[in-house]
């Protein structure tokens, strides 16, 4: 199974690693890294994509690892990306936003 990722899934994956929940490390990753945890996060939580969700086999209660293979290669970017909010995820595919 091969996945491709918008952008913006990679820059959601970079958000979440640099604000951890209490008790998470935090991580600084560019995109390439963080990509993996992006696109997790987009299965877990949209509907639009249960069909790979279950073919994956994937639910809140599996373990999965990640490798990250890329740090801050791009400081201006990551600064864009993490600070000033490049690349956001558009409204129609937000997970937690009022009705």
């Amino acid at each position: 199974c091969f996945v491709t990722c918008p952008d913006y899934v990679a820059a959601k994956g970079m958000r979440i690693y640099g604000t951890p929940l209490a008790g998470d490390p935090f991580i600084v990753s560019g995109e390439s890294g963080a990509v993996t945890l992006g696109a997790l996060v987009s299965i877990l939580r949209e509907n639009c994509v249960g069909e790979l969700r279950d073919y994956l086999h994937i639910n809140q209660d599996s373990q999965i690892l990640f490798i990250n293979t890329e740090g801050n290669t791009d400081p201006v970017h990551f600064r864009q990306i993490i600070w000033e909010g490049a690349n956001p995820v558009p409204r129609e595919y937000w997970t937690d936003s009022p009705s």
